[in-house]
């Protein structure tokens, strides 16, 4: 690429700033202080009980009465000195990354309480705060190891367009701001809140944060409360003679939410329906929110909608479930920050590939709130719903299954002899017995599927499964020969579970109404779409798809860069340029899609363009050996700008001292393993730390029970070890090899 002398400081500093943003990340996770969950160094997480089997020990207990409130102030230890500090004029104390507090009380009743912390999510991080919760310095379920709380997030309200009309995604702050939460299971297994059962007297409780830093205020053990249920709120209505309002609220476009709890959930531009607004045929105008990008459970969207009167409302919603085919999404309901009634905890959305709209309801009946006159928040959450126990125990299954799966083949080996007779009864005769138990589960499990959804595929992989396990129950003999095919089945239901897991909702307005009420839009009529696709058409033919346009802005300098890491990767190129670097540095740049292959034939016509993003490592140097590209070491600042990385990940990039591009990602090999299956055999997580205890312990453990171990064999796992063992590729002059 050939460049002037006048673009090489804009160069220099889109670089920076399209790298750092995408990189300074990862890099930092090579620190001593790197975001990772507690360490189960005895793999002790499988000798944890679930929640479910939790619940079950005192399901007898009485119900407690009294809530308890711990001032965050009053610790009773910390693992480093922790200081007592102020946001919002709230005093608080801040426990760091990596660090724990532990907090003693007393409790004058016994029975269950909900935990509900008051906490702070400071802008020192983007990620949700992740933490580990021990009572009596014991974990006391497996969900009490990873519970998560969410942060804030506000699109900015201007309106934004590029260079050719083309509306620009609203860049997302976080918004910081105390917020009280009760404690949830992150798998969203559990539709209630977490409960955790104190016999009266003394006791700890440890919060070990392990991602992000935790400002708390005040942490309060609160009594477990039931919800009243729809038909019982109705009643309450009739008694207090509440009617519903003549007069409809506003139109609220969901686009516009009041707030949301991941940046990753963004607004989108739906082109098919002439109904959704803002409206254009053939310009992006981002006109609803979530989809794809809405569906991991816990996971919010909040509006403000205003009452006109006192009264009661329904919802009306115009939204869209088309991800999900032939099945349903689920969403929680607060409004004012409270769950209104039972049924409210879990509203289903069926799959349809065309915008509905509806009131919020049971699908016969739309549901009535009461409301006083004024604004109210009302919340949405990504929710399991119906599906919460269905996939819980399914998740049980599977652990069963893998189970059953190791049992078996620490007999005959992944590879098993069809042909001979391993007396699988003989010699395992309780994994027999378990996959009997496993099939009468799996065939209960596919009755309440066929209950919630109708059939279909997820409950023919039920069906699949227990008529194998039946046949292994009844005839041993034909194990080995179904191993492969039962390892398939295992792999195809965790599959399941995790699809299953995702509740993706799009959602074009929300309104407060009445019952009466006609819909704000429908799904447009037959001459709106004709006219509406001749449109987009005809302009098919004059718009330019490889240009992602730029910001409008009156930047006297202005730049090209190219990518050919295809147009999602360009859009979020294109979204990082507008809302970081243009605002900041006041120089314009216009992103292209481009062909790999048109770089080399622009650069010789000197047409070539500025900056190039998505190179491979070992074209930079090519161009550098021919005066083609800029050297970033004559840039001042450099220096600081290399901190960002790793510096091995650099020298792809050099050539005689000099350095031609800044890496753009970074791969490294990673190492998985399978705790259950190490408890199993006994293998200490000291032994998976080196090479000569892994070829000396593990190794022959692993053998001796039909276990493998996988290493890629490739150029970079040669050149690891080849490093590791003092070798080189080269000689010092790098001249030749060594």
């Amino acid at each position: 690429m050939f460049y002037t002398v006048t673009k090489k400081i804009y160069l220099f500093l889109l670089m920076f700033l399209l790298v750092a943003l995408q990189f300074c990340l990862p890099a930092a996770a090579s620190s001593d202080k790197s975001s990772s969950a507690p360490e189960d160094t005895d793999f002790g997480y499988y000798d944890t009980i679930t929640y479910s089997d939790y619940l079950l020990q005192n399901q007898n207990s009485a119900s407690v009465n009294k809530d308890i409130n711990i001032d965050a102030k009053n610790f009773f230890k910390a693992s480093t000195d922790l200081q007592v500090t102020e946001y919002q004029s709230v005093s608080s104390v801040e426990i760091s990354e990596n660090n724990s507090v532990t907090y003693s009380f007393s409790t004058e009743e016994t029975g269950y309480y909900n935990i509900q912390l008051s906490y702070f999510p400071t802008e020192k991080s983007n990620s949700s705060i992740k933490f580990e919760l021990l009572i009596d310095d014991a974990v006391p379920f497996k969900e009490a190891k990873s519970v998560s709380l969410k942060r804030v997030w506000r699109d900015e309200s201007e309106k934004l367009y590029d260079n050719q009309g083309n509306q620009i995604r609203r860049p997302a702050k976080q918004t910081p701001e105390w917020l009280t939460c009760k404690l949830f299971d992150i798998n969203g297994y559990s539709q209630e809140p977490l409960c955790f059962y104190f016999t009266r007297g003394i006791h700890t409780l440890t919060i070990n944060v392990y991602q992000s830093s935790l400002v708390l205020s005040e942490i309060n053990l609160t009594v477990p409360k039931n919800l009243l249920s729809y038909s019982d709120i109705q009643k309450e209505y009739a008694v207090n003679g509440y009617k519903q309002s003549e007069t409809a609220g506003n139109v609220v476009e969901a686009e516009y939410a009041a707030a949301k709890s991941d940046r990753s959930i963004v607004i989108s531009n739906d082109r098919i329906s002439t109904e959704t607004m803002p409206y254009h045929p053939y310009l992006v105008r981002y006109n609803t929110i979530g989809g794809s990008s809405w569906k991991t459970v816990g996971e919010w969207i909040e509006w403000e909608l205003e009452a006109p009167n006192d009264g009661l409302y329904t919802i009306e919603m115009r939204w869209k479930q088309a991800l999900k085919i032939n099945d349903v999404s689920s969403r929680s309901l607060y409004i004012d920050g409270v769950t209104p009634f039972e049924e409210a905890k879990s509203l289903s959305f069926v799959y349809n590939d065309s915008w509905q709209s509806t009131f919020i309801g049971d699908g016969s009946n739309p549901y009535l709130f009461y409301l006083t006159k004024g604004k109210h928040i009302v919340r949405l959450e990504a929710s399991l719903g119906q599906y919460s126990k269905i996939i819980s125990a399914v998740s049980s299954v599977l652990n069963d299954l893998n189970g059953i799966y190791t049992d078996i083949v620490m007999v005959t080996g992944l590879n098993p002899d069809v042909d001979r007779d391993y007396q699988f009864d003989k010699v395992i005769p309780d994994v027999i017995n378990e996959i009997k138990n496993v099939s009468g589960e799996l065939k209960e499990i596919k009755k309440e599927l066929d209950e919630f959804t109708g059939g279909g595929q997820s409950t023919a992989l039920m069906e699949r499964l227990y008529k194998q396990l039946d046949k292994m129950y009844k005839e041993p003999d034909t194990i080995s020969k179904a191993l492969n095919n039962f390892e398939t089945n295992i792999t195809s239901l965790g599959t399941w579970i995790n699809t299953s897991r995702e509740q993706p909702l799009e959602i074009d307005y929300l309104k407060l109404s009445n019952t009466d009420a006609s819909f704000e839009r429908g799904s447009g009529n037959l001459l709106k779409s004709l006219k509406h696709h001749a449109i987009q058409f005809i302009t098919s033919f004059i718009t330019d798809y490889t240009s992602i346009g730029d910001m409008n802005t009156k930047a006297e300098t202005k730049i090209t860069v190219w990518t050919g890491n295809g147009r999602d990767q360009a859009d979020i190129l294109r979204q990082l340029i507008n809302e970081d670097f243009t605002p900041n540095y006041n120089i314009g740049v216009n992103v292209q899609l481009v062909n790999p292959g048109a770089l080399l034939p622009a650069i010789l016509a000197n047409i070539g363009p500025d900056v190039y993003v998505g190179m491979t490592e070992e074209k930079p140097v090519d161009y550098a050996l021919r005066n083609a590209v800029v050297s970033l070491s004559d840039f001042e600042g450099i220096e600081e700008v290399l901190k960002c990385f790793y510096p091995d990940s650099l020298e792809p990039f050099r050539l005689d001292g000099k350095l031609y591009a800044l890496p753009e990602t970074m791969s490294y090999p990673v190492l998985f393993y399978r705790k259950d299956i190490l408890t199993k055999l006994n293998i200490k997580y000291d032994d998976l730390l080196t090479w000569n205890s892994l070829l000396q312990k593990v190794l022959p453990e692993l053998d001796m029970n039909y276990f493998d171990f996988g290493l890629p064999s490739n150029l970079k796992m040669f050149t690891s070890f080849l490093y590791q063992n003092g070798g080189t590729l080269y000689n010092d002059s790098n001249t030749a090899s060594a």
